[in-house]
Order: C-alpha cells, then sequence, then structure tokens
C-alpha cells in the first residue's frame, strides 16, 4: 500500500439537502449491523491535491442509548482512489467500536515538499511500527479480518511569522511551510507574540465541513431557540437562490431554509425591535436583502422561529438601495447602520445604480434615514469598537468586475459622534490578500476581518497581529462561546478554546458565554 503524503480529513456531519441538492442514490452494499448505506460520487475540482474521483459513504448507526430520541447519528466515511496514488483510503474521525482505527497524527512541517527524503522517512517510520502493531492486535482481539482505516489527523499549531525577514525577502511568506502546501488548509499564524494570548496557546483550528454547494458565505447570527448559526448562502450561478444555512451548534449538522420576502440575503445581525427587552437575548434577525430586477433591494427583519418577516427599510428618500452589503445594530440606540453596494450590478442581478455607494443610518422606531458616510468605492463589511466610540468599515474597492489591486482593500476608521454621525475618516489598515469583506470586533478592541486569504486581526492600532490562514476567500465569520465559526462558501472552519470573545457574544448566548458551553463538538 503507498501512503498519500496530502492529508484527506472526513468529519462527522449531518445535513437535510433541499431540492436543488437532492439525497444521493442507495448504493447496494453488504448489510452490516443494520446500517443503511448511500453513496454518490463527486468529481474533484481542480483545486483538490489529488486528480481523481471521490466516494463518500454515510453509516446511518441507530444509536441504542439515546432512548427516545429521534436524532440518528451520521458518520462519513470518504474513499479516494487516484491514479497519482493507486491506494484505497478510508479515513473517518470517529469510528463504530467493532472497527479498528489505525490513527496517526501528521505536523504540517512534516508533509511540506521542502522536507528532506530522509526527514520524511524519519516520520514515517514511528507510524508504520505503530500501523503493523495495531493490525496484529486487531486481527488478535476481534478475531476477524478487520477492515483497514487509515486516520490522518491534521494538528494544527501556531507558526510564527518572522517579520524581518519578511521584510527583507519578498518571497518569504511563501515559503512559510503553514502556506506551501498544495491543499486548502487551516494554520494559525502569530506575526507577534500577543496573537498567541489573543487566540489562545491551547487554540485549535480544522476543517468541520466541505459541501457541494456554497453554502457558508455570510451572516452568521446566532439564534438560542434551536442553538443555531444562521448563515446566507452564495449563489452557485446565474439566478440560483440564496438560502440561509442553519448550522446547529450541538452536533455541527446543516439544513438550508428560506424566509417570505426575503430575496437574495448577505450580510445580517441579531436584532431588537423597537421596544423590545433588551435583557433578553435577541428575538429577532436583521438581514440586508440585495433584491433582483423585480424586488426593491431592502433591510428585512426574521424571526426566525415564527418563520415570519418584516419589511424595515426600502429606499433612501424615494430611490431604492443598490445593493446592501453588511448591518450592524448600535446596541444603545437601537439604530440599523448599514452599507451599500454596487454589487448587485457588477454580478449581472440588480439594475444599474441611482445613487452613490454610501454607508447609512436607520431609525427603526421614527423611519429617520441619514448618510453617514460617502467617498467610499465599495464599502463593504462594517463593526462598532466594544466602547462605540469607533465605526470601522472596509472599502473593498480592489473587486469590481475584476480584481485590480491597485484599488482600495482598505479599513477606514469614524469617530462617532453622539451615537448618530461619523466623523474623521482615516486609515486604520490595509488587507494584503483579497478584499477585506466581514469584520467582527472582540471585547479587547482588536479587529477581525474577513479577507482573501482567511482571517486577519489587527490590534486597536491597526498592528497585524497575526492571520487564520486558509489559503482561501473568506467572506465572513462567526464568534461562538470559545470558538470561531469561519466561511468560505464550500467550506466550513472552526477555531477551537479561543480566548477572545466577540463584542456581540454575550448580548447573542446570554450570560455565562465566555465559558464554552459543555458538551457540544
Amino acid at each position: 500500500m503507498i501512503l498519500a503524503r496530502d492529508p484527506l480529513i472526513a468529519e462527522e456531519t449531518q445535513y437535510k439537502q433541499t431540492a436543488r441538492h437532492p439525497q444521493p442514490a442507495s448504493l447496494k452494499c453488504s448489510s452490516w449491523k443494520r446500517s443503511a448505506c448511500f453513496a454518490y460520487i463527486v468529481k474533484s475540482r481542480e483545486s483538490f491535491p489529488l486528480k481523481g474521483f471521490l466516494l463518500w459513504l454515510s453509516f446511518a448507526v441507530s444509536d441504542s442509548s439515546a432512548k427516545g430520541s429521534t436524532r440518528t447519528p451520521v458518520r462519513k466515511y470518504i474513499f479516494l482512489r487516484s491514479p497519482r496514488y493507486p491506494c484505497l483510503l478510508l479515513a473517518s474521525p470517529r469510528l463504530p467500536r467493532h472497527e479498528c482505527s489505525l490513527q496517526h497524527d501528521m505536523s504540517v512541517a512534516s508533509m511540506t515538499s521542502g522536507a528532506s527524503s530522509h526527514a520524511r522517512m524519519s516520520h514515517w517510520l514511528p507510524y508504520i511500527k505503530q500501523t503493523t502493531a495495531r493490525l496484529l492486535w486487531c486481527l488478535f482481539r476481534q478475531q476477524i479480518w478487520p477492515a483497514l482505516v487509515l486516520q490522518f489527523r491534521l494538528v494544527m499549531s501556531f507558526f510564527d511569522v518572522d517579520l524581518l525577514a519578511q521584510a527583507r525577502d519578498a518571497s518569504y511568506f511563501a515559503s512559510l511551510a503553514a502556506t506551501s502546501i498544495n491543499t486548502t488548509g487551516i494554520s494559525l499564524l502569530s506575526y507577534t507574540p500577543s496573537f498567541r494570548t489573543v487566540l489562545g496557546e491551547n487554540a485549535t483550528a480544522r476543517q468541520v465541513l466541505d459541501l457541494p454547494w456554497q453554502a457558508f458565505h455570510e451572516g452568521g447570527i446566532y439564534n438560542q431557540k434551536d442553538d443555531s448559526l444562521y448563515i446566507s448562502s452564495n449563489a452557485d450561478g446565474p439566478g440560483a437562490n440564496i438560502n440561509i444555512t442553519i448550522l446547529s451548534l450541538e452536533d455541527l449538522s446543516v439544513r438550508s431554509t428560506r424566509f417570505p420576502r426575503l430575496r437574495n440575503p448577505n450580510g445580517g445581525t441579531s436584532y431588537y425591535p423597537p421596544g423590545a427587552d433588551k435583557r433578553q437575548t435577541p428575538p429577532r434577525h436583521v438581514y440586508v436583502d440585495q433584491g433582483d430586477f423585480e424586488h426593491y433591494a431592502q433591510l428585512i427583519a426574521v424571526d426566525p422561529n415564527a418563520n415570519t418577516s418584516e419589511v424595515l427599510l426600502t429606499n433612501f428618500l424615494g430611490r431604492n438601495f443598490s445593493s446592501p452589503n453588511d448591518v450592524r445594530q448600535h446596541p444603545v440606540t437601537g439604530d440599523l447602520w448599514f452599507t451599500d453596494t454596487d454589487y448587485g450590478h457588477i454580478h449581472g442581478f440588480r439594475p444599474e445604480p441611482t445613487q452613490p455607494t454610501q454607508v447609512y443610518r436607520f431609525e427603526p422606531g421614527t423611519g429617520i434615514v441619514q448618510v453617514v458616510a460617502d467617498g467610499l468605492v465599495q464599502p463593504n463589511g462594517l463593526e462598532f469598537s466594544p466602547d462605540l466610540r469607533t465605526l470601522y468599515v472596509s472599502d473593498t474597492g480592489a473587486q469590481l468586475f475584476e480584481y485590480n489591486s491597485t484599488r482600495p482593500s482598505t479599513i477606514y476608521a469614524f469617530d462617532i459622534v453622539a451615537g448618530q454621525r461619523a466623523t474623521n475618516r482615516r486609515t486604520f489598515a490595509y488587507a494584503d490578500a483579497g478584499i477585506p469583506d466581514g469584520m467582527h470586533c472582540d471585547t479587547a478592541g482588536n479587529v477581525w476581518v474577513a479577507a482573501g486569504d482567511g482571517v486577519h486581526v489587527w490590534s486597536p492600532t491597526g498592528i497585524l497581529l497575526g492571520k487564520i490562514f486558509l489559503g482561501e476567500t473568506s467572506s465572513n465569520f462567526a464568534f461562538a462561546p470559545g470558538k470561531i465559526f469561519i466561511f468560505s462558501d464550500y467550506r466550513l472552519w472552526v477555531v477551537e478554546n479561543v480566548q477572545a470573545q466577540g463584542r456581540e457574544v454575550c448580548k447573542d448566548f446570554g450570560l455565562g458565554c465566555e465559558r464554552q458551553t459543555p458538551g457540544r463538538p
């Protein structure tokens, strides 16, 4: 058997597919302790490191220990056959008791192409010994020929970036072990020692899901009743629906839904309607709806538990917005601050704009709408500092009909005056990869921004502390107690054991949110 160095990680998951993504057809396979077997074949994308086909087998194993429970755990397994590596690989994060698990932890450094042959052989020798011993133990203990299961778990740790070396060598960043692997993965890059403190010395990172449609794009709003995050999907093509992906924080399962009158949702936030009791967690969500050729762009409030919606705002003094992109509610005044871009027109599903790209403030109780910032090419993400004295707005003008690195990819800071005006615009930071999209602050005032290679973290003074590096574009992310969920369209990632706490976590999750909830995966 040839062992591939490229890691392949299978995560335990369960998801309900929509009509656009039908359930896979049943596959005839041997019955295995009342297990139901399903399969479908997905052709690998060009970015996938191993050319060939993936065969996904999901075994639904009945759980006799959960009395009265209707939830059936689903374990996802992946068989891989590749012309480059003519072996059959079965990967699984957790295995039924009657299986034999051969597990090996691989560090990123040991898998880089720059490692010597001797180093790679030294790395694999302990594993070969471990595999042989484990296989013999399984044969002796179970007295059957077990299914050979190789489990690869990518163990992530911090990588320190040498800023002086980077300053002197433009190719330094690309030579790092964490950034030179030819697969999409997740790494924690520390640009300053304080990044370890911000993220937490025990922080770990992994991929959670990789789906055949773009389920994870924007939003990421918590709903306490079903303990879930509500995430806007991305369109898979012209005319395709943009749905809301519901991610359960209990078991990391996902399902899709749509709300009445919400056509093309993008960013969103938790929402207290006028008169709501702010001692409770927010009862609703508010989304920016980009609209289309037949429907207005708008702000719309949604009750995720009752499946109802209410249109809040469709125009500024009679002119419809172009493509609202993101929104935040001021925690004191209750006003909604939001950005308006031209991306709907650029992507071909909205008419030509009739007003400039601007940042607005809307009072849901009075109907007052006010421009608070203009002069930006494409105002995109926005966020308040924890002390509510500063407004951060990202300008993603580098991405119009095509990407141009000479245009803005910049985060600006504004002073907030009397909770109503934004003044004293100044440059806060520049994103060196892609464009700065969704952003959130933590309670210490650090600014976290989704960008072209992952999530960048800046100090309140604009110093880059570090990156959660994915090697692909992230549009947004969401803080949860002790965790950060990162969205990159097809894939969902999580950083766990996180020390930093998002600015809105205590409001959205309730009291005691500074400690991670026990029992969650």
